[in-house]
Protein backbone atom coordinates (compact mmCIF):
# COMPACT_ATOMS: atom_id res chain seq x y z
CA UNK A 1 0.00 0.00 0.00
CA UNK A 2 1.67 3.34 -0.67
CA UNK A 3 1.27 6.26 1.25
CA UNK A 4 -0.63 8.98 0.09
CA UNK A 5 0.57 12.77 0.29
CA UNK A 6 -1.23 15.92 -0.34
CA UNK A 7 1.35 18.68 -2.04
CA UNK A 8 1.03 22.42 -3.42
CA UNK A 9 1.85 22.89 -6.64
CA UNK A 10 2.33 26.58 -7.78
CA UNK A 11 1.29 27.90 -4.46
CA UNK A 12 -2.42 27.79 -5.32
CA UNK A 13 -2.99 23.76 -6.68
CA UNK A 14 -4.02 21.00 -4.46
CA UNK A 15 -2.71 17.67 -5.91
CA UNK A 16 -2.57 14.29 -4.25
CA UNK A 17 0.42 12.49 -5.43
CA UNK A 18 1.19 8.74 -3.86
CA UNK A 19 4.82 7.63 -3.86
CA UNK A 20 5.08 5.98 -7.44
CA UNK A 21 3.52 8.71 -9.36
CA UNK A 22 6.68 9.96 -11.32
CA UNK A 23 5.71 13.35 -13.46
CA UNK A 24 3.71 14.96 -10.77
CA UNK A 25 6.73 14.03 -8.67
CA UNK A 26 9.33 15.70 -10.91
CA UNK A 27 7.38 18.41 -11.98
CA UNK A 28 6.95 19.73 -8.14
CA UNK A 29 10.36 19.38 -7.38
CA UNK A 30 11.86 20.76 -10.29
CA UNK A 31 13.85 23.91 -9.46
CA UNK A 32 13.15 23.92 -5.89
CA UNK A 33 16.35 24.22 -3.44
CA UNK A 34 16.67 21.74 -0.26
CA UNK A 35 18.81 23.49 2.44
CA UNK A 36 21.90 21.52 3.95
CA UNK A 37 23.39 22.75 7.54
CA UNK A 38 26.47 21.70 8.10
CA UNK A 39 30.13 22.25 9.57
CA UNK A 40 32.86 23.84 7.23
CA UNK A 41 36.40 25.34 8.36
CA UNK A 42 37.29 28.63 7.79
CA UNK A 43 37.74 28.18 3.93
CA UNK A 44 34.02 27.17 3.75
CA UNK A 45 35.48 23.73 2.73
CA UNK A 46 32.86 20.72 4.48
CA UNK A 47 34.74 18.80 7.78
CA UNK A 48 31.67 16.13 6.03
CA UNK A 49 30.41 15.59 2.19
CA UNK A 50 27.00 15.88 1.78
CA UNK A 51 25.63 12.78 -0.04
CA UNK A 52 22.96 11.57 -1.89
CA UNK A 53 21.78 10.04 1.13
CA UNK A 54 21.59 13.26 2.81
CA UNK A 55 19.83 14.73 0.05
CA UNK A 56 17.12 12.67 -0.11
CA UNK A 57 16.32 13.13 3.57
CA UNK A 58 16.17 16.74 2.33
CA UNK A 59 13.90 16.41 0.19
CA UNK A 60 11.72 13.92 2.30
CA UNK A 61 11.82 16.34 5.23
CA UNK A 62 11.44 19.81 3.56
CA UNK A 63 9.29 18.55 0.74
CA UNK A 64 7.22 15.64 2.29
CA UNK A 65 8.45 13.48 -0.97
CA UNK A 66 10.22 10.57 -0.39
CA UNK A 67 13.18 9.78 -3.02
CA UNK A 68 15.14 7.02 -2.55
CA UNK A 69 18.78 7.87 -1.96
CA UNK A 70 20.15 6.25 -5.32
CA UNK A 71 17.63 8.00 -7.54
CA UNK A 72 20.00 11.18 -6.21
CA UNK A 73 22.68 12.15 -8.96
CA UNK A 74 25.36 14.29 -8.50
CA UNK A 75 28.02 15.23 -11.36
CA UNK A 76 30.47 16.12 -8.05
CA UNK A 77 31.04 15.56 -4.66
CA UNK A 78 29.51 18.45 -2.59
CA UNK A 79 32.57 19.37 -0.59
CA UNK A 80 31.97 23.26 -0.15
CA UNK A 81 29.49 25.60 1.53
CA UNK A 82 27.20 26.91 -1.31
CA UNK A 83 24.79 26.53 -4.04
CA UNK A 84 24.90 22.79 -6.38
CA UNK A 85 23.15 21.50 -8.57
CA UNK A 86 21.93 17.46 -9.05
CA UNK A 87 19.31 15.45 -10.89
CA UNK A 88 16.34 13.19 -9.27
CA UNK A 89 15.67 10.21 -11.53
CA UNK A 90 12.39 9.98 -10.11
CA UNK A 91 11.17 7.35 -12.29
CA UNK A 92 12.22 5.46 -15.27
CA UNK A 93 12.53 8.42 -18.06
CA UNK A 94 11.29 10.91 -15.72
CA UNK A 95 14.16 13.03 -14.02
CA UNK A 96 14.25 16.70 -12.59
CA UNK A 97 17.27 19.25 -11.58
CA UNK A 98 16.73 20.51 -8.23
CA UNK A 99 19.89 22.25 -6.03
CA UNK A 100 21.14 22.30 -2.57
CA UNK A 101 22.08 25.15 -0.55
CA UNK A 102 24.80 23.94 2.10
CA UNK A 103 25.37 26.71 4.53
Amino acid sequence: MSEEKTIELNNDVLEKVTGGSGPETARFLDGKTVIISAKSNALGILLEPVTAKTLAEAINNQYGVSVSEHKIVLSEGIMTIGIHSFRVNVAVGVSTNMKALVK
